[in-house]
């Protein structure tokens, strides 16, 4: 009996031990997929990371520079912000958690992206019938990057950070005398910023300023991510408000701060504009002479209503020109 009683004791211990290996290889294994699964989706999403108000994400690989379009005053002077940030332009929630450290480049080119001689002449006729030329090298010491001068091959050189975990905005200010603007017509600028290390991805763009007619366009705004009054809008945790037009005139932006808030990055894009009044829930600012384009963030206050829509979120934000 003693014997038997001693077999079935170490019959169970060997049971117990095979239990508790296949348990805790079971757990391994569960950590290791789980770690898998994290790692795997951090990488899907981490294209979504790096964004700019006009340039384009594209594969680090790749050669081609999209083209986009920015309206100039033919009346003001130039002044075109370009950003570069660590989040999502249409969700502000989503931040890269990791410090971004890139280099910026800017370059005057041809139509095609090809480099532009400095003895190349640039022309147009104005309204008399004149013609006005000038020289690329003229342009090139005249137009000027955040405060700072091209070199003599026309290019603009600069290295940021980006630090993560919190939403964080480089801006790259383009500017010129509106002498110059009419030139600008026929050349571009290629932009382009390259994070360091391993980076799978760039963001990148060819940039025309075009003056367009003489005559002034007047502002409007929308919601970038708002197509239909019936589109549900639960899904968005922020907004993005295009304001646009070449006219001098003073516009204010009012909205309903019960819903929404106007952020402290979009505050700073009219630094280069007369801002005449703000408030709680308003901006009165000149623009037109500043710049003819600009991207405003909204962030969500006192959560998502269940029911809302693209109309309801279009009543969030008042656009009015106060005249001059």
């Amino acid at each position: 009996m003693k014997w038997k009683t001693t077999r079935r004791i170490a019959l169970w211990l060997i049971l117990a031990s095979i239990a508790l290996l296949i348990t805790g290889t079971l757990a391994a294994y569960t950590r290791v997929e789980y770690v898998k699964r994290v790692v795997s989706s951090k990488n899907e999403a981490r294209n979504f990371l790096f964004s700019s108000n006009y340039l384009y994400l594209r594969d680090s690989s790749s050669s081609q520079f999209p083209l986009r379009m920015i309206s100039v005053s033919p009346q003001a002077d130039v002044a075109v912000t370009v950003t570069v940030c660590n989040y999502l332009q249409s969700d502000l929630t989503r931040v890269n958690e990791e410090m971004i450290s890139y280099n910026f480049t800017a370059r005057l080119v041809d139509g095609d992206g090809s480099p532009l001689s400095a003895d190349k002449v640039l022309s147009y006729q104005n309204e008399e019938g004149q013609t006005i030329s000038i020289t690329v090298q003229d342009l090139i010491n005249n137009l000027r990057i955040s405060n700072t001068d091209l070199n003599s091959e026309g290019v603009y050189t600069a290295s940021g950070s980006l630090d993560g975990g919190t939403a964080a905005t480089h801006f790259y200010e383009i500017t010129c005398d509106k002498y110059y603007t009419a030139f600008l017509n026929d050349v571009c600028i290629q932009m382009e910023a390259v994070p360091a290390g391993s980076s799978q991805e760039k963001l990148v763009a060819l940039l025309i300023l075009s003056s367009g007619s003489q005559s002034g366009t007047p502002w409007s705004g929308k919601f970038t991510e708002v197509t239909s009054d019936s589109q549900s809008t639960t899904n968005l945790d922020a907004f993005n408000y295009v304001i646009s037009g070449t006219e001098n005139t003073t516009v204010q932006i009012s909205w309903d701060a019960a819903h929404v808030t106007l952020s402290q990055w979009s505050m700073k894009l009219f630094d280069g504009a007369d801002i005449e009044e703000t408030g709680n829930n308003f901006i009165k600012v000149r623009v037109g002479e500043a710049g003819t384009s600009y991207t405003l963030q909204f962030y969500r206050v006192n959560g998502i209503p269940d029911d809302e829509t693209g109309a309801t979120v279009r009543g969030y934000v008042t656009f009015l020109d106060a005249g001059n």
